[in-house]
């Protein structure tokens, strides 16, 4: 008995130490190379576990799927994702111990298909029109590039106004530098077309800045009085406009997989001229709801735009009004959205039989080779001919 004792107190004594070391050895790492590479060496094992726990508002294997990849494969462990059908029926599914179906993210760039509703709303009351020439509602004097003369408000919508971000600076996001759009236009007199309007699509945020600056002057107000009267008076009351700071009610970012942006990136934006472009924030529940408000009670043609027969030939991609377009491999049509700002992710998706798909994210992609276009690849890959479930 006494031998029994003595090995079951050895045996005691090893897993103490084993144990002890281990801890040290996690210590050691995480001071030795600091809490961001400590956090991305132990997200694999995080983000089993988040797996386990993903909770749905009913059996779907189809957004349980779409959360394992947002999970595993765009570095996000907090996710919200709701699919709201064309007839209202809806499913959502929610991952992360502190995330439920009313805690905030922000939506990114998905902010610029409200600010095309907002357009198509004041267009119907005929405050301005999308054949408008840019140069009705800015200073043009003499521009160096006089192709700017001949920009509608049509190629800010569309993305076909000839600036691309991939050739020359996006002023929105220059870190402690005040951008040019929307406080000081006349540097357009000085600015350079990447490419010829009308030519070719290039997603480029000083478009629908400028966008915001025709929807000031046509209106004699705001951008975010414009935006903010218009969601109180639809009853989207919980979608807010970003100052800047985290919300109290705003989800936990992961900056582990950031290798640019810090959470201080909050007091180095400015955050008044990011409004129409990356600005709103909310549920997933509430953006799909209003998406849904907006195409099928208000009508909005958010997926009109390009002339589908030049589609294919004298655009490189098709964009309708504030959506991409994409053809599935059976022939579906799907119009989408994706969002980004530091430690977040965004998607929209409208089928063509009418229905909605959102999700927003609080991380980044483990691999700087994945992007959230690579989610959109992934749905259109396993979407379901109908319903909430893969067939």
């Amino acid at each position: 008995m006494q031998d029994e004792y003595r090995i079951g107190q050895s045996i005691k004594k090893l897993i103490t130490i084993f144990f002890i070391v281990c801890v040290f050895i996690i210590v050691g790492f995480y001071y030795t190379y600091g809490k961001d590479p400590f956090l991305r060496q132990i997200y694999p094992l995080e983000s089993w576990w988040v797996k386990q726990k993903i909770k749905c508002q009913q059996d779907s294997l189809f957004l349980e799927n779409l959360l394992d990849y947002a999970v595993d494969q765009q570095g996000s462990l907090a996710n919200q994702i709701i699919y709201l059908k064309k007839d209202g029926q809806s499913l959502s599914c929610v991952s992360g111990s502190q995330v439920n179906m009313d805690t905030r993210f922000r939506y990114a760039s998905l902010t610029k298909v409200i600010t095309a509703a907002i357009f198509l709303e004041n267009e119907k009351l005929n405050k301005l029109n999308r054949h408008d020439y840019l140069k009705n509602y800015v200073n043009l004097i003499h521009p160096k590039d006089k192709r700017l003369e001949k920009l509608t408000l049509f190629n800010l919508l569309t993305h076909t106004s000839g600036f691309d971000r991939t050739r020359s600076n996006d002023p929105l996001f220059n870190f402690n530098q005040k951008p040019w759009c929307p406080y000081q236009l006349e540097k357009l007199n000085h600015l350079q077309l990447d490419h010829e309007p009308n030519t070719q699509y290039n997603y480029d945020n000083r478009n629908y800045c400028l966008l915001a600056v025709a929807l000031e002057k046509a209106t004699g107000q705001s951008y975010k009085e414009l935006v903010e009267n218009y969601l109180e008076k639809s009853g989207f009351r919980n979608i807010k406009l970003i100052d800047g700071p985290f919300l109290s009610d705003e989800v936990q970012y992961d900056f582990r997989h950031e290798m640019q942006y810090f959470p201080s990136y909050i007091d180095e934006f400015d955050f008044q001229a990011l409004q129409p472009v990356a600005g709103l924030s909310g549920s997933a529940q509430d953006y799909a709801k209003l998406i849904h408000y907006l195409l099928y009670s208000r009508n909005l043609s958010l997926t009109n735009g390009i002339a589908e027969k030049n589609c294919q030939t004298k655009y490189q991609q098709c964009f309708s009004i504030a959506l991409k377009e994409l053809i599935v491999k059976r022939g579906e049509r799907i119009y989408y959205h994706t969002g980004a700002l530091p430690a977040a992710r965004s998607l929209l998706v409208v089928r063509e039989n009418g229905d909605i798909i959102v999700w927003v994210g609080s991380g980044v992609p483990p691999s700087s080779k994945l992007t959230t276009d690579d989610f959109i690849h992934y749905i259109y890959r396993n979407l379901p001919k109908s319903g909430f479930n893969a067939e």
